[in-house]
């Protein structure tokens, strides 16, 4: 999608507005305290040599829940959640419309990098003071606090994306999911199931929404680094539960969908499985910009889907053989090498 041109904003003071104004109904004055709400996280984190305080974070983050939980009209709690979302990228600089979507980069003579390191420490912020405040979330309200979260995933993805995925941001934001008050921290009775539940169940197709938006064609995404995370999280959880969730929401889809693209590539083998009608090519966009990392294996060398399948169930592999795996994870993530080796050598 192309740069749109908008009216200069009126300026604002760096503050950190009143709730009521962020859950005004008024899009015009949410505008004015999201605008707000962005200076001061950024003028914080630039006094701060940009890198915002925990303490300070978590003070303006049980502020913004707050606000949040005051939206009851559905129209206003899908926008707000929208631009809450938004926040993370306005802090990198880049200047997003209300719908998501980039308008302009924000011309600024602090170091990109650096500053979108400061917008993963707001990101950071949003995870930390979801896990401490979901006790007082009711039944009532549980699913625009899943809308949140899912624009929060879409919105750190996007800004990965726009940036094209340097390894500084990879890491630091893989750190933060798998971190302690992280949404993939494993037997952290602080985090909730339901959230890393939730995590699990839109991450595949939040990255796949985040690549249809991206203008930059020669972009390529580290998609088994993405994944490393949930790996991780297969293999040392000691929930059977969990484990189930974490395969059949993300590397189950992730290894057949691979495994289907990389059978169809290859001329010479025929199909072991009949697809049902009903199968259909899943996440174009992350298959169509994924690369596969170095391989001294010559018979994989055209075939891009069967690398990347290998070096998935390689990271699968190496993953289980940690000394901080739950043995009986192990044992099924070994399984599913096993399988699939069979599957190649008939």
């Amino acid at each position: 999608m192309g740069k749109r041109r908008s009216e200069p904003a009126e300026p604002v003071e760096a503050e950190i507005p009143l709730g009521k104004y962020l859950a005004s109904t008024e899009k015009r004055v949410r505008d004015r305290a999201i605008r707000s709400l962005a200076a001061f996280v950024l003028k914080s984190a630039e006094e701060t040599g940009l890198s915002l305080e925990p303490k300070e974070l978590s003070k303006l983050w049980k502020g913004i829940f707050y606000c949040y939980w005051m939206s009851d009209k559905p129209l206003v709690q899908q926008q707000l959640a929208q631009e809450l979302a938004n926040l993370v990228l306005m802090i990198a600089g880049i200047k997003m419309d209300a719908a998501g979507e980039r308008i302009e980069r924000v011309p600024s003579k602090v170091d990109d990098t650096a500053r979108a390191l400061a917008a993963l420490d707001f990101f950071q912020g949003f995870w930390s003071t979801v896990h401490s405040e979901w006790h007082g979330v009711d039944k009532f309200r549980i699913n625009k606090y899943y809308l949140l979260m899912r624009r929060f995933v879409h919105a750190g993805l996007q800004l990965l994306a726009l940036h094209g995925y340097p390894s500084i941001l990879v890491q630091r934001f893989n750190a933060i999911m798998r971190g302690t008050d992280g949404p993939l921290s494993s037997n952290n009775v602080r985090v909730p199931d339901s959230i890393t539940y939730h995590v699990c169940d839109i991450f595949l197709d939040e990255v796949e929404h985040s690549l249809v938006e991206l203008e930059d064609t020669d972009v390529t995404v580290p998609i088994l680094e993405l994944l490393s995370p949930f790996m991780e999280l297969a293999a040392t959880s000691q929930s059977k539960r969990m484990f189930e969730r974490v395969m059949a929401s993300v590397l189950t889809p992730f290894l057949s969908e691979c495994e289907r693209r990389a059978s169809h590539d290859m001329q010479d083998r025929k199909r072991r499985r009949v697809e049902s009608e009903a199968s259909e090519p899943l996440y174009d966009s992350i298959f169509s910009r994924v690369q596969a990392e170095a391989d001294d294996d010559e018979d994989d060398e055209d075939n891009t889907m069967a690398s990347i399948h290998k070096q998935a169930l390689q990271r699968v592999v190496a993953v289980a053989s940690g000394s901080d795996t739950y043995a009986p994870s192990r044992r099924k993530l070994y399984d599913l090498w096993k399988t699939a080796q069979e599957r190649d050598v008939s």
